[in-house]
């Protein structure tokens, strides 16, 4: 009887002390999440800080800026690249440079630089889609034109008829121009401004076709 009430004490104290452990820990958990929040504040304008006062070594606003905004040009250009590649490569920006994941490959990722022509040029034409489309947002306009120097010579053929199906829907939104010397585009183009160039004879001339 003696031992069971000085267990039955000892359950009695271990349960308020339990119960005071329960509300610390509740009130533990109510601080430290007010303190992330804070720390990831403190954390944001002490990057904004530095970029509004930087050092040498620093990145100034303009970088972080445009570090955002490259992010979201990034996101658009990986879905054209998707697209043009069978969902094999997609894009990331990170360290100030972009990479390109290949699916194929347990989605690696790898420089630009190591890509060759063919697939650079989509890259290419990729982010020139994506950042077009975002100056024109952020200017509250639409894409009206779209030309697209070159970049054809380095495809193969099955590359070209897949760019030229992409070029295809996307000029049902606005006009594209193509400035290339592949003949092999010209079947694929209704309207077409031929130049031949000078001779002695003539300077250059200029010839429209439409279809």
């Amino acid at each position: 009887d003696e031992e069971r009430k000085t267990l039955t004490i000892e359950i009695g104290k271990a349960e308020q002390e339990l119960k005071k452990l329960l509300e610390t820990r509740k009130k533990y958990e109510e601080y430290k999440k007010d303190y992330d929040e804070k720390k990831a504040s403190l954390e944001l304008w002490e990057k904004l800080r530095t970029c509004v006062m930087p050092r040498r070594s620093e990145k100034t606003l303009m970088d972080f800026v445009a570090t955002e905004y490259l992010q979201d040009v990034c996101a658009s250009a990986g879905k054209t690249l998707l697209s043009l590649t069978n969902n094999r490569y997609f894009l990331r920006y990170q360290g100030g440079e972009f990479f390109v994941g290949d699916n194929l490959d347990s989605g690696q990722l790898r420089a630009v630089k190591t890509l060759s022509g063919g697939e650079t040029f989509l890259v290419s034409l990729s982010l020139a889609l994506s950042l077009s489309a975002a100056i024109c947002q952020k200017s509250l306009r639409p894409i009206e034109f779209f030309f697209l120097d070159e970049g054809f010579g380095t495809l193969d053929g099955k590359l070209v008829e897949t760019v030229m199906d992409v070029l295809g829907k996307l000029s049902k939104s606005f006009t594209i121009g193509l400035i290339s010397h592949v003949e092999e585009l010209k079947d694929r183009i209704g309207n077409k401004i031929l130049v031949t160039g000078a001779t002695d004879s003539h300077g250059s001339q200029i010839r429209l076709e439409c279809f």
